[in-house]
């Protein structure tokens, strides 16, 4: 299969929040009206939907919507359902898809000239004209005032609320005031507050950037003086309290205030304890570097330590662990679906209690690729940073793996263990703690193949099941994935 045609299918599935979305016409390239008047307030009438054929016959030649994800590709009708369904054979890639529906096979000629009569007219934009606009096309829509008018028929607008400047932004990433879509203005008001939050801060950035001039040399100055004052009034490093005239940053075993003896740092200890996890929440720790230190404290000696921190990588009041593809949402939701592989959390903490028991080696239990996946807009949707890691593990000789045990019982297999099973793992990661894994057999061999690539990673039936859950976790947005394969790296001590 020709590697450019393969890249794009996965950039296609990656960027479809769901397989049932509807279409959207492409945004059109024509360049703006010469007209500088103002358009009618009056909503425009939507573009006409295009008529849908029913009935296709072998042999004829269409147009398909490869798994439902919006990439309608050349195809062949090589077969016709009784149930009304299809089997296309998709030319240019040479994929075979079974039970297509209606709605994803259409006509091959004129669609090109039907999607070019939909689209409709890019919008034109005045200076000074407040509008919304998608910052960098990240699906982030933010109040912005129109302040240059370029020739190319591009803007560069100011976001009010962040003081922020982007220059060229295409008429297609910009839309009138009042007329965004529901999801950009349910997004927009998720996250006012903590835009407000940090507003003043970027309001004060901005300002000295553009006010530099002798007034900065001048506090320079000031600020040397003071640094200079500072370090002679501190005096003894022991003192309760150190007097200075504004907050110069955090100060070990400190805080500042103003208090009975003036304004600077006191002494206080449970305040430091305080600011320490408030920066330590702040820290964004991945669901792989997660994954990292679980492999890596299997490999010490056992020890209560290592037992504690193996607890603390998990939230337990929320950790669930399923078989992967029987649907439910994650985070402890419940619903329908595949029940847990552990039947409570005692369950899966003795059957770790037995792992953290032992010395496992790199070659017992090892994981050898990964793929990283983070939603670009789950911090704005108050999902606090989640994070996906998908491993392919190897385990060999290791006779009381969990994970491996409990697939293997609900097979019916427990008493039959292989020498060596392949697994696919899937961590979810909120507030930098493991919340969900869901895991299952790598029927397909993934695993296995040292020349593994990304590509052969985003067509397989695994990562679609993983994909699916990962929508129904709540995940929207691009999903920017990272492609490891461990097997080309070398191990210390080899």
């Amino acid at each position: 299969m020709n590697p450019s045609v393969r890249c794009a299918i996965a950039a296609q599935k990656l960027k479809r929040p769901t397989p049932a979305s509807t279409e959207e016409p492409p945004a059109s390239t024509e360049e703006p009206p010469a007209s500088t008047e103002e358009p009618p307030a009056s909503a425009e009438e939507p573009p006409p939907q295009k008529k849908q054929r029913t009935g296709f016959e072998p042999g004829e030649s269409c147009l398909g919507n490869f798994k439902a994800l919006g990439d309608w590709d050349e195809a062949v009708v090589v077969g016709a359902n009784a149930d009304g369904t299809y089997t296309l054979e998709y030319t240019d890639e040479g994929l075979l898809e079974e039970n297509v529906p209606p709605s994803c096979v259409r006509t091959a000629a004129g669609d090109a000239a039907a999607e070019d009569e939909a689209a409709p007219p890019a919008e034109v934009f005045h200076l000074n004209e407040s509008c919304m606009a998608n910052f960098r096309g990240l699906g982030d829509w933010d109040e912005a005032v129109v302040v240059g008018v370029n020739p190319d028929g591009t803007y560069t607008v100011e976001y009010t609320d962040e003081g922020l400047v982007e220059q060229n932004v295409p008429a297609d990433r910009m839309m009138r005031s009042g007329g965004g879509d529901a999801m950009s203005l349910a997004m927009q008001q998720g996250w006012q507050e903590d835009a407000q939050d940090d507003n003043d801060v970027t309001k004060v950035a901005t300002t000295a950037a553009l006010g530099a001039g002798e007034d900065d040399a001048e506090e320079e100055e000031e600020e040397e003086e003071d640094d200079d004052e500072s370090d002679e009034e501190d005096g003894d490093p022991n003192a309760a309290f150190f007097p200075r005239k504004r907050w110069e940053g955090p100060r070990e075993g400190c805080v500042f205030k103003l208090g009975d003896t003036g304004l600077g740092y006191y002494r206080d200890v449970d305040a430091v304890r305080a600011y320490e996890e408030e920066q330590r929440a702040l820290m964004h720790i991945s669901a792989p570097t997660l994954a990292n230190w679980l492999f890596e404290l299997l490999q010490e000696p056992p020890s209560l330590k290592k037992a504690d921190r193996f607890m603390r990588l998990f939230h337990l009041e929320r950790l669930r662990v399923k078989a992967l593809g029987g649907g439910g949402g994650g985070g402890g939701v419940g619903g329908a679906g595949t029940p847990p592989l552990f039947e409570s959390l005692l369950h899966w903490f003795g059957a770790y209690r037995t792992l953290l028991a032992q010395r496992l080696s790199h070659t017992q239990l090892q994981v050898t690729q990964r793929v990283v996946l983070e939603p670009q807009q789950s911090v704005r949707l108050g999902m606090h940073h989640v994070t996906f890691s998908i491993d392919w593990v190897q385990v060999a000789g290791c006779s009381v793996e969990p994970l491996s045990l409990a697939l293997l019982r609900k097979m019916g297999m427990a008493e039959r263990r292989p020498k060596r099973m392949l697994m696919v793992v899937m961590f979810k990661a909120e507030r930098n703690q493991i919340i969900d894994m869901w895991v299952e057999l790598d029927k397909e061999g993934l695993g296995n193949k040292k020349d593994l690539c990304l590509d052969d990673v985003l067509l397989s039936d695994a990562f679609d099941r993983c994909l699916t859950t990962v929508r129904k976790s709540g995940a929207i947005g691009e999903l920017d994935p990272q492609f490891h394969n461990y097997w080309h790296l070398p191990v210390i001590g080899m």
